[in-house]
């Protein structure tokens, strides 16, 4: 049965210091079984939030209700017992020394320590299970000090179930993570937030990339005034706009398009979880490849170019700054903000959020149709169709990619020792340079035989460049962490590999040289 109450009911919230307002006026409701995120850059007014909402910070205008109590009108030591809380802040003030158990069980009193109360067998055993529906059952005899810091997130979550709470508060729980931890904690939220036993929650971040499935709503702060606020896609969607670029939250990708279920997920639609990491990790191309494309076709700067598949955007800079207008076409709503937000001083790039075979390109007339690193995920019945739809005659089809070549390390029998205990599958494939690009890209031999088979464009065109890269472990992690058939692993296990591949490069020196050549293949449509 639902709560007769909204377990958070704010009317025209403000909080001064001093002369200035540093949040509100606000009005914010949220159900029992809401996830709510907060996003905002730094100054925003995030955290003062949290701090009314936790009953730290009473409002200098307006009303506070909490799980139906109103604040001035109740005991509010009592009613904070009810409130779960997470925070860098108050990680800070656990003795070093304390076990993870305590530190669970020292919420039952809104404590930090267990000196002060009296605790049963029955809260001993109810914080075990707190600690085990994070996954950190054996955290509960560590000190907290010998935890690393997603550990500590980790108990500090446990902390907030303790007790049955009517309101979870999680400021800023992946800070100070690295990638690896950052996204194993984020997982562990969004199986928190699946639990029909969790209650309302309220997640406070400035990364889009760390909203995990499962979460429906949220509130985008910008110098303490409400930017958006309702369901998470109209957020969202709003970071797409100008708004999110004035608000100036960072551009990472917002797991909150994830599927809940892993095996439910396509791994051609897996990048936008780590959109932001793909678009820092992943190389661009080089300028020859432009100078053979642009010689090749004959292109010139009044016909249009369409990037098929534009991810972030990397394929298209140098063309946009060549003066070339660009059309992006990129499914995912997270690669394609990210694609916005780069490109949002250029007036000639403009990018649609839908599919190639749902591009309306009838009237597009492209000199130029290219695909870079993305056109084996293309639907392979349409994809030669729809490029020759977008072109005018004459036009020209251009995908290429960058394929890491297959080397010899130090740390190779090591890192396939690895594979083979943790994911054997992965040392059948083709090549053993387990970096993006390294797997076959087409169905066909060759993408010169691809072109042949579609009847659509003449003789196809090659070009080949090669360029060597110094790649750091963290580097090598994070480009896996994008990596499709990675990121399909079951998360615990993605998380025990890549903490091991990452060891297992600093082993070796920390980082090693890796040749890559970029192969592209042009056509004119001949029909």
């Amino acid at each position: 049965m639902a709560a007769p109450f909204p377990t958070v009911e704010l009317r025209e919230v403000s909080v001064r210091y001093d002369d200035k307002t540093v949040l509100g006026p606000l009005d914010l409701n949220i159900a029992p079984e809401d996830r709510w995120v907060v996003l905002g850059p730094n100054g925003s007014g995030k955290t003062t939030l949290i701090k009314v909402l936790s009953l730290y910070r009473y409002p200098t205008t307006g009303s506070v209700q909490v799980l139906g109590e109103s604040w001035g009108a109740t005991d509010v030591r009592e009613l904070r017992q009810k409130i779960g809380l997470a925070s860098s802040s108050l990680r800070d003030q656990f003795r070093p020394d304390i076990s993870g158990l305590d530190i669970v069980m020292t919420a039952r009193h809104a404590a930090l320590e267990t000196w002060w109360h009296h605790y049963s067998d029955e809260d001993r055993d109810s914080a075990l299970k707190c600690l085990s529906r994070v996954d950190a059952s054996e955290l509960a005899d560590r000190k907290f000090h010998t935890m690393s810091s997603g550990e500590q997130q980790r108990v500090q979550l446990a902390r907030t179930l303790m007790g049955d709470p009517g309101l979870l508060l999680l400021d800023e729980p992946t800070a100070g993570l690295d990638l690896v931890g950052r996204e194993q904690l984020v997982g562990t939220l969004a199986s928190v937030a699946s639990d029909t036993r969790t209650p309302a929650t309220v997640l406070v971040t400035h990364h889009t990339d760390e909203i995990p499935p499962g979460f429906t709503h949220g509130l985008l702060l910008r110098s303490g005034q409400v930017m958006a606020c309702g369901p998470i896609d109209q957020v969202l969607t709003a970071l797409n706009s100008k708004i999110g670029t004035v608000a100036g939250c960072p551009g990472h990708a917002a797991n909150a398009r994830m599927s809940n279920s892993s095996s439910k997920r396509q791994q051609s639609k897996v990048f936008g979880e780590v959109a932001e990491i793909y678009h820092r990790v992943r190389p661009g191309y080089p300028e020859d490849l432009y100078d053979w494309i642009l010689e090749t076709s004959g292109v010139n700067q009044d016909e249009l170019l369409i990037d098929v598949g534009c991810g972030t955007g990397k394929a298209s800079i140098s063309f946009v700054k060549r003066g070339f207008t660009v059309i992006g076409i990129e499914p995912d709503p997270m690669m394609a903000r990210i694609a916005a937000r780069e490109f949002n001083d250029f007036e000639t790039f403009s990018i649609e959020q839908r599919t190639l075979d749902d591009f309306g390109a009838a009237s597009a007339e492209a000199g130029l149709m290219y695909a870079g690193q993305s056109w084996h995920w293309m639907n392979p019945d349409t994809r030669f169709e729809c490029a020759a739809s977008a072109l005018k005659p004459g036009g020209w089809l251009c995908v290429f990619w960058n394929r890491p070549e297959e080397m010899h390390h130090s740390f190779d029998r090591e890192m396939d020792d690895l594979y083979a205990e943790l994911a054997p599958h992965f040392n059948d494939e083709r090549f053993k340079v387990r970096l993006p690009g390294s797997k076959s890209v087409i169905s066909a031999d060759s993408p010169v035989e691809e072109f042949d088979l579609s009847q659509l464009f003449g003789d196809v065109h090659t070009f080949e460049a090669s360029w060597e890269q110094t790649i750091s472990s963290e580097e090598h992690v994070q480009n896996l962490l994008t990596q499709s058939d990675h990121r399909m692993l079951d998360e615990k296990l993605r998380t025990k590999l890549l903490r091991q591949v990452g060891e297992i490069i600093d082993n070796a020196g920390g980082g090693y040289k890796q040749l890559f050549t970029t192969h592209a293949y042009a056509a004119k449509l001949s029909v």
